[in-house]
């Protein structure tokens, strides 16, 4: 195994084990011929689970290694020897106890795997088209979906766009995460690579996938992109405004200040999932934010777009813990004002007063295409500062 694989790996089964109090390992590996994966049955004895289909696995012991616990699983579970640790493929928390972790690594093992008859009935391997063995009556489970995307790395391997899997990975646990934190009905949809002349991305709810094209996922650092793709699933997912070229119609028939507000509530939205996960700070958002700008710049960066990003910033900081009034701002030409709308239970509407030389700088913005990150950053934390304040 490469050095530098190891190390990552076990820095992440360090990460794991300060913030979970318990640690699951499962390995996944595939047949070299037939590319099937290995799926086990486990006993009708056992406590947990009787009968349930999974990977094979065990848990991650005190100052153990991530990849000496992989060798020792592969071994003990499987009578194996682990050869490489090509990827991990899914990583989630059961809804029951959100204090434990389960992480599944597709692995190269040689040798003949042998199972424990006291724990397990019986083993197969399987093709993409016998994953409904591993579903949970009718739902998907978590390692159902660990076995789609080892399916997934083969498909992509095959066609070599690997250098996407992890990302695709990212977006589907970002995706996944927010429905769990949404407490949506609705199974979250599964991430794909779609093909390159198909739309940015598209949502087929049939099927469960939302397919991103190649050129979307590399144009757009990690977090913009997700920032985009979960405003998709907020406000789009239940009314069937299933791709990127439909939101733009959608926007023209309702018109802009009803998706203003829309997009305020979501862009709130993304910022608390992003805070509470991954430890987003409100500095780190309006960098995000101005980022954002870089995109518009290419197009014409009208006023709509400045009002969304702003009233988004305006409402993510005046909010209350995990609740928000949304903040609407508009920027009046005569006056040099900015006029707010607080959508809250009274309806709350003010004004601030702005000085000719930072009303300047908001114009730019919107003007000049060549206005920098950090004139976007130091000119919005004025306007939200002269918000918070009244001054």
């Amino acid at each position: 195994m490469k050095y530098d694989k190891e190390r990552q790996l076990n820095e992440l089964g360090n990460e794991l084990r300060k913030e979970y109090k318990e640690v699951i390992v499962d390995f996944i590996i595939q047949d070299g011929t037939s590319h099937k994966a290995l799926v086990q049955k486990r006993s009708m004895t056992r406590n947990l689970f009787p009968g349930a289909w999974e990977f094979p696995g065990g848990h991650l012991e005190p100052d153990e290694s991530l990849t000496g616990c992989l060798k020792r699983l592969v071994y003990e579970e499987g009578h194996m020897c682990l050869n490489e640790v090509v990827s991990m493929v899914h990583l989630f928390t059961w809804d029951s106890d959100k204090d434990v972790v389960n992480a599944q690594f597709l692995v190269n093992a040689s040798g003949n795997f042998s199972f424990n008859k006291n724990k397990i009935s019986e083993y197969r391997f399987i093709d993409s088209e016998c994953l409904d063995l591993l579903l949970e009556g009718t739902q998907e489970s978590p390692i159902y979906r660990g076995a789609f995307y080892s399916f997934e790395y083969l498909k992509m391997l095959k066609e070599k766009r690997i250098d996407l899997f992890e990302t695709l990975l990212f977006f589907d646990q970002m995706v996944a995460g927010f429905f769990d934190f949404l407490r949506c009905e609705e199974r979250a949809p599964k991430v794909v690579i779609g093909k390159e002349n198909e739309k940015k991305f598209n949502l087929d709810k049939e099927s469960g996938l939302l397919s991103i094209s190649p050129s979307f996922l590399r144009h757009y650092d990690k977090f913009g992109c997700a920032s985009i793709i979960l405003h998709l699933i907020f406000h789009n997912y239940r009314q069937n405004i299933l791709s990127y070229d439909d939101v733009k119609a959608i926007r023209g028939i309702m018109g802009k200040n009803l998706m203003f507000f829309v997009d305020i509530v979501a862009d709130s939205y993304t910022y608390l999932y992003f805070e509470r996960y991954y430890g987003f700070t409100e500095a780190k958002y309006l960098e995000l934010c101005g980022r954002l700008i870089q995109e518009y710049q290419a197009e014409k960066l009208e006023d709509s777009k400045f009002t969304r990003l702003l009233g988004s910033l305006l409402t993510i900081a005046e909010r209350s813990g995990q609740g928000f009034n949304v903040v609407l701002p508009v920027l009046n030409n005569s006056d040099y004002k900015l006029y707010m709308i607080r959508f809250d239970r009274s309806l709350i509407y003010s004004n601030v007063l702005i000085e000719e030389k930072l009303f300047g700088k908001c114009v730019g913005i919107m003007t000049n295409k060549k206005i920098s990150e950090k004139d976007f950053v130091s000119t919005f934390e004025k306007l939200i500062t002269l918000a918070k304040t009244g001054k």
